[in-house]
């Protein structure tokens, strides 16, 4: 697994979010008017690199945790009060 940097995942993000955009617009535009074939070709490429992007996101988020622990660990490990009897 390639390791990305933080900086990287940002621009990655950025990326992710405008081809997103792009996507819900094309998809509210076929809705009244069918798309060209130009149009559905840009439509499934943005698709496939959507797909491939949020792959890369993916192992950028577990490459950042830490191994064995778990979501609940900085909760379980919350001090608490005791009482004496």
């Amino acid at each position: 697994m390639d390791r990305i940097s933080a900086e990287r995942a940002e621009e990655l993000a950025s990326e992710l979010s405008l081809l997103s955009q792009q996507q819900s617009e094309a998809l509210l535009m076929a809705t009244y008017i069918r798309l060209s074939p130009e149009e559905a070709r840009k439509y499934d490429q943005r698709r496939l690199r959507i797909t491939e992007i949020s792959a890369i996101l993916g192992r950028f988020k577990a490459q950042s945790i830490e191994p064995n622990k778990s979501s609940l660990s900085g909760f379980l490990d919350i001090p608490r009060k005791t009482s004496r009897i």
